[in-house]
């Protein structure tokens, strides 16, 4: 039997996570104050209607939880490249798409295809706000956690490098030929993803997935 809403806000808000009610199966709320009143933790577990979805801000308002939004197909499967966490949660339809850490002095970051503008990631801290797990995606798939553990503890310069990397990599993976003569190029992007990343053959395993 599924956790009752209440009980679970209770227990994010134990955990020192700034929630806040989200309307049933959707990612957004109609209370315009909504931000400063999770930052400052105003709601309590009664403000949680059954039914409801429960979201929470990142960031410092939720004790430096930072969330590396994986929105882009690419980007969910270059999320491998991230440094292991052991707080990752998401959807069937995918699975491992946020991943938290804990950093302090991180600022939210939006990582969008320059051709047609579409999102491939975000470090969401501080502004905005995330469906966290138990709530009901509006696909109508469950959010849950993948791994429920303590995030890595991790510094604001190393991370935000590692996230610029994943992007890339989401944005090279997103136009990688599907067929063809792929030697040459992979040859070239080889060497230009080898000044930042260590790791060349999950590169290029991850681009022609």
């Amino acid at each position: 039997m599924s956790e009752d809403i209440r009980t679970l806000a209770r227990r994010y808000i134990d955990a020192g996570w700034a929630v806040l009610p989200l309307l049933p199966g959707e990612k957004g709320t109609r209370d315009s104050g909504w931000l400063k009143k999770a930052s400052e933790h105003v709601y309590t577990p009664e403000d949680f209607p059954e039914g409801c979805n429960i979201g929470a801000v990142p960031g410092k308002p939720s004790g430096d939880r930072v969330d590396i939004d994986l929105d882009a197909p690419t980007a969910v499967r270059a999320g491998r490249l991230l440094p292991t966490t052991g707080l990752i949660h998401g959807r069937p339809g995918k699975p491992q798409s946020h991943y938290w850490y804990h950093c302090v002095g991180i600022e939210p970051r939006q990582f969008k295809d320059p051709v047609d503008k579409a999102m491939l990631m975000e470090i969401r801290a501080n502004t905005g706000q995330t469906a966290m797990p138990g709530s009901t995606h509006p696909s109508g798939e469950l959010v849950t956690w993948a791994s429920e553990r303590e995030p890595l503890h991790i510094e604001l310069v190393p991370l935000n490098e590692m996230v610029t990397h994943v992007a890339i990599v989401a944005l090279i993976s997103k136009y990688w030929p599907a067929q063809g003569s792929r030697h040459q190029l992979t040859l070239s992007t080889t060497g230009f993803l080898g000044r930042f990343i260590d790791d060349h053959p999950a590169v290029i395993r991850i681009m022609r997935e």
